[in-house]
């Protein structure tokens, strides 16, 4: 997927178990995506013509194998290492 494929929009989720801890992922040291080689949340790009709940279902699918029902936490910006400016969408399982 290219930038021009997305919609500067981002979705990540928060997955705890059931003693607190908290689901996180180390992100491949190599792509056009953003953090590379570092620990993150599940998630990722919400591609054009999907909202960011059907992209989070999407993203946690394609990076757990499992399926996940997100509740909406919160909605940020923040600005990338290539200074993009992303609206952040947190969910929470």
């Amino acid at each position: 997927m290219g930038k021009s494929d997305t919609t500067g929009k981002s979705a990540d989720i928060i997955v705890l178990d059931d003693q607190n801890r908290i689901l996180m992922q180390l992100r491949d040291k190599e792509g056009e995506h953003s953090f590379r080689d570092c620990w993150a949340l599940p998630g990722g790009s919400v591609e054009n013509g999907e909202t960011p709940e059907e992209a989070i279902k999407r993203q946690f699918e394609e990076e757990t194998g499992c399926e996940c029902n997100p509740e909406l936490v919160s909605v940020e910006k923040y600005t990338t290492e290539d200074g993009r400016v992303i609206d952040k969408y947190m969910y929470k399982q």
